[in-house]
């Protein structure tokens, strides 16, 4: 396991030894010889029951062992996979159950080996080389029906592999939405390698799975369907990948690792490249209204292997449907936070004068299709275009991917760079009363 261990007794803070021989109880032996006979006495019946408690432990064996601790629930993490759709392809190979929900509507149906079906929302029908009605019911489980030791069984969908269980809801318009219920290690192995490469650093790797963790885990929502998209929008989990040993092996070495502040866990974003600064939340994300330690930023990190460290693109801007000032333009005005050249607004101003003013993150990037939130912006001579030269790839809050790579190979362990982006920040082993 890496990271900071869960403080324990070491030597420096090993109990003193008390008694008479202990420093500062007087010289052995000061005592008057009577005193040490009726010691001796005193001491005689206890030393005499341990003596007949090990020869009852040698002649009876090995005392029994107290029972291990049972295990604690698996969390699940519900994946949206599907949001609408009249009909989904399924590969069902091995032992499944078709669980009706709610469940007093009718018993599980047993599937084996099923291969490729279609599941369609027009009367719950299953169609492969034999087909099956299901009861008409508002939610269809598919589980496996044997639960084992170990990764979750795996199920086909759409062409990619998925763990666990699939929830499909069926809506009043006749639509499928998909859900995964997979376990939660089963989940991160599916996600670290489509968010980082797995061939990067060890202890890159194992940062992004704790990252990973704690995210889904600040995300979870028990009044809702669903806790996660598997998309960008949420952090991408693309199932089962070619890789799977070395992404199970990397979650398995940060077991329950999430990162806190102050007893609660932290929303760890994370992005590809920072270009050198990482930032405030509440410069890119307007719903955050208030910046903690965390989430503060930090300086000096190490992602220039990557190419949009820094770099150009011109943008015409007769091809963005958002301007709305008449062109060419007169003026173009970058103002810019106090750190990594940030962009805080874009002024356009228009041939009539007239100015129009973007959010930089929001707005700026996203209409102008920059990957980076942090520029700087000179006009062309004609007023219709511009240079932007940029830096990083994403938001620039919390954990830089690129930048985590670079530091693992100056020997920074996972621990250590999580420190660096989340600053005041521990590693701590997850339960489920931590939020």
């Amino acid at each position: 396991m890496v990271g900071d261990p869960i403080p324990t007794l070491g030597a420096s803070q090993a109990a003193k030894p008390s008694g008479p021989d202990s420093p500062g109880s007087g010289s052995p032996g000061g005592g008057k010889k009577s005193d040490d006979t009726r010691a001796w006495r005193i001491l005689a019946v206890p030393l005499a029951c341990l003596a007949a408690i090990a020869l009852f432990l040698i002649l009876t064996g090995e005392p029994p062992q107290p029972p291990p601790p049972p295990e604690s629930p698996r969390t699940v993490i519900r994946v949206l996979l599907i949001k609408s759709a009249p009909e989904i392809k399924l590969e069902l190979n091995g032992a499944w159950l078709l669980v009706p929900f709610p469940a007093e509507s009718g018993d599980a149906i047993p599937v084996k080996d099923l291969g490729e079906v279609t599941l369609s929302a027009a009367g719950w029908s299953l169609e492969g080389e034999a087909s099956t009605q299901l009861p008409d019911v508002s939610e269809i489980r598919i589980e496996p029906a044997v639960l084992v030791e170990g990764p979750d069984p795996k199920i086909g969908l759409e062409g990619r592999t998925y763990r666990g269980a699939l929830w499909i809801r069926r809506s009043e318009s006749g639509q499928l939405r998909v859900v995964s219920g997979v376990n939660l290690e089963d989940y991160l192995a599916g996600v670290i390698g489509h968010e980082m490469p797995l061939s990067w650093h060890d202890e890159a790797v194992k940062a992004q799975a704790i990252a990973a963790r704690t995210y889904v885990l600040r995300e979870r929502r028990p009044k809702r369907h669903y806790d996660v998209e598997r998309d960008t929008r949420s952090q991408v989990y693309g199932g089962v990948m070619r890789t799977d040993a070395r992404a199970q092996a990397m979650v398995r070495a940060t077991k329950g690792l999430v990162v806190t502040h102050e007893g609660r866990m932290v929303t760890t974003y994370f992005h590809s490249t920072c270009g050198g600064d990482t930032i405030p939340a509440s410069w890119v994300f307007r719903q955050v209204k208030r910046d903690t330690p965390p989430l503060m930023g930090a300086s000096d990190c190490t992602c220039q292997p990557s190419k949009y460290y820094r770099f150009e693109t011109q943008v015409d801007f007769r091809k963005i449907k958002q301007v709305s000032v008449a062109l060419p333009l007169k003026s173009l005005e970058v103002t810019h936070w106090p750190r990594g050249n940030y962009v805080r607004q874009l002024i356009l101003v228009g041939a009539e004068g007239k100015e129009q003013r973007w959010h930089g993150y929001s707005q700026a990037r996203s209409y102008l299709r920059l990957k980076a939130p942090a520029f700087t912006a000179t006009l062309d001579e004609d007023g219709l275009g511009a240079t932007f030269k940029s830096r990083g790839w994403g938001h620039g809050v919390g954990m830089c991917q690129f930048g985590a790579n670079g530091f693992a190979k100056q020997g920074y362990d996972a621990a250590q760079i999580m420190r660096h982006f989340y600053p005041k920040t521990e590693l701590t082993q997850y339960t489920p009363d931590l939020r």
